[in-house]
């Protein structure tokens, strides 16, 4: 049997009040979308950074005053109920840096005290100050004083952001409005309007009504599963990387849609890139194409092309393997290339051409026919997906089967994440020669955007078909192509740590020194002829 406490003490009124703030500095916004749009940080680490630079930006920039519109907003609340003579309670579920000591220094003159982990053991004398000392007006507060305490010499309460569950927030309101309390108590909840606070209102919406089903014995949709089935932190990074506009950006989105399929075999990712998935994953894809690391890999993978279609002259018959949409017709403006993906989806893209040749098929078996007969192909972003064991060779396979397609002379170029190589490429080299290829040493390393902001870090191996490939068994080439592990990777950091559009880069070559991505083409052309 439900029972409420409003069911069973008498209780003086109770209102509950959003504050929408709509607009923020331009310097906390900058502040807040570098944030948005890192790639280094999980899931929780991100939400919290992101409402620490919505409530107190210098946190980030010491340089700046400890002020922002929720601030702002804030002072408002207490000042109207200090003028009526009225107690208030400020809760912050965390961030004592920035936050609450910062608030505790600002009200001091109020009489402001504070409850937080660091002063558990005279927490008892902390609320009797508050509940008795008339000039003691403003509690500052975190979750530590949500459980158990009497606040009601408060009746006004600030939430400075959502609690992660409906639940916190009924305790920490219950510290105010329960037996014991003689005035209206009015509830205010601070919300920044097009960021994280409407992600987070937005899942909590949600769970009240998934609780609400349980409580009532109705049956659950899977969204409403998934939202009651583990602890509230995981659900709601969860929930919010599926609802992407409020935590991570569709580039982001789409890093972590192609990582759930790295490492399977491919005839699976088919199969699963068949359905709904493959479909969110082109429309991703599409989405965060301009100012993505996929877009600047391209800037460098077309640059590569024409220095080699300066050089040998004109390629007439081109093969981009694993091309979503068709990143190298897109970059290059440039018709009648072959683009073969798994994701069906991908050629509904508005940046399909309808003018290429748009083949579904997997990388390990090409759907293409014509053996030895182009003279360009592509793989970018995308070997590194496939495995590399001995049972499953994945990535000597596809290199097998572009050598089928290419004809002797032709060239290869395969770009793979710069944190997902080997800092030494030997024995990717060796497989390639191994695979009848010879690489160009001068295209091939890794290359970084030298705008440090962005941070863009690939690898390009170019390459020469010079001979077919024998009978010889692919799964012996796996540790050829072993490239790193999930956790070195990370380690290494991110492919790209922001969105922006790089447009000088430079070859970071196998004795550390780096040289410039033009420099290096240009003397590619004046030693080669």
């Amino acid at each position: 049997m439900e029972r409420k406490l409003e069911d069973v003490a008498i209780l003086p009124p109770k209102t509950e009040e959003y504050i929408p703030i709509d607009e923020i500095s331009d310097k906390q916004q900058e502040i807040y979308q570098s944030i948005y749009e890192d790639d280094s940080l999980t899931g929780l680490q991100k939400i919290q950074r992101l409402q620490q630079a919505l409530i107190n930006p210098s946190i980030f920039d010491k340089s700046l005053e400890p002020t922002s519109p929720k601030f702002e907003k804030l002072d408002e609340i207490v000042n109207g109920a200090i003028t009526r003579g009225e107690k208030i309670v400020i809760y912050s579920p965390m961030f004592k840096g920035g936050v609450i000591n910062t608030l505790t220094k600002k009200y001091r003159s109020f009489g402001a005290v504070y409850m937080d982990g660091s002063n558990l053991k005279t927490r008892d004398k902390v609320i009797e100050k508050f509940q008795k000392n008339p000039n003691a007006r403003v509690m500052v507060m975190n979750k530590v004083g949500g459980e158990g305490i009497p606040l009601t010499a408060a009746n006004n309460l600030v939430f400075l952001w959502e609690p992660f569950s409906p639940g916190d927030k009924r305790q920490v309101i219950g510290r105010v409005w329960r037996p014991g309390q003689k005035k209206p108590v009015r509830v205010y909840t601070l919300n920044v309007n097009n960021t994280i606070d409407d992600g987070i209102r937005e899942f909590l919406k949600k769970k009240k009504v998934a609780i609400e089903y349980v409580e009532k014995g109705l049956p659950l949709t899977e969204e409403q599963k998934s939202l009651l089935s583990a602890g509230n932190e995981n659900i709601l990074e969860k929930w919010l990387r599926i609802n992407r506009r409020y935590l991570y950006t569709p580039s982001q989105i789409t890093g972590q849609l192609i990582n759930r399929t790295k490492g399977k075999p491919e005839e699976r990712v088919v199969k699963t890139l068949n359905g709904k998935f493959g479909e969110h994953l082109a429309k991703c894809l599409s989405e965060s194409w301009e100012d993505s690391i996929l877009e600047n890999c391209a800037n460098v993978y077309s640059t590569l092309f024409k220095t080699l279609e300066q050089k040998v002259g004109r390629f007439d018959k081109i093969v981009d393997i694993a091309s979503g949409f068709g990143g190298l017709s897109h970059s290059l403006q440039r018709r009648g290339i072959y683009n073969v993906d798994a994701d069906k989806h991908h050629f509904n893209s508005p940046y399909a051409s309808k003018e290429n040749t748009n083949l579904v098929g997997k990388m390990t078996e090409l759907p293409i026919k014509e053996n030895e007969s182009f003279d360009f192909a592509l793989c970018s972003m995308a070997l590194d997906i496939l495995p590399s064991t001995s049972v499953e060779s994945g990535r000597a396979r596809a290199i097998a089967e572009t050598n089928r397609v290419l004809r002797n002379g032709g060239y290869y170029i395969f770009t793979i994440p710069g944190p997902t190589a080997p800092d030494n490429d030997e024995k990717i080299r060796e497989g390639m020669q191994k695979l009848g290829f010879e690489v160009v040493p001068e295209l091939t390393g890794f290359v970084k955007s030298k705008d440090k902001k962005i941070n863009s870090n690939l690898y390009f191996l170019t390459a020469k078909k010079i001979s077919n490939v024998s009978d010889m068994r692919l799964e012996f080439l796996a540790d050829n192509f072993k490239f790193n592990d999930s956790k070195t990777s990370k380690e290494k950091g991110n492919a790209q740590r922001r969105r922006g559009k790089a447009t000088e880069f430079e070859f970071i070559r196998q004795d550390g020194s780096s040289e410039d991505l033009t420099y290096a083409l240009q003397k590619f052309l004046e030693e080669r002829r």
